[in-house]
């Protein structure tokens, strides 16, 4: 299974989008409280991340804004 899911704010279907409709509502809405991103493809997942991060931070701030928690570290 590949996508994201959106959990909070205006999205709050907790709906999976594949990474192109993440992409397409990231751009045309305010962003959800939480994501989930799901998948094989590690590619896929770090454009969504990307995105996200662009719309939410600053580049100054991308430093101490940005926390990744991965559960295969833990």
């Amino acid at each position: 299974m590949q996508g994201c899911r959106a959990r909070g704010g205006r999205s709050d279907s907790g709906e999976l989008l594949t990474p192109e409709q993440f992409l397409r509502r990231i751009r045309a809405e305010p962003p959800a409280q939480a994501y989930l991103f799901l998948g094989p493809e590690p590619y896929q997942r770090r454009l969504c991340r990307q995105a996200l991060v662009a719309r939410v931070l600053r580049p100054d701030e991308v430093e101490s804004g940005f926390v990744r928690h991965d559960l295969d570290e833990t």
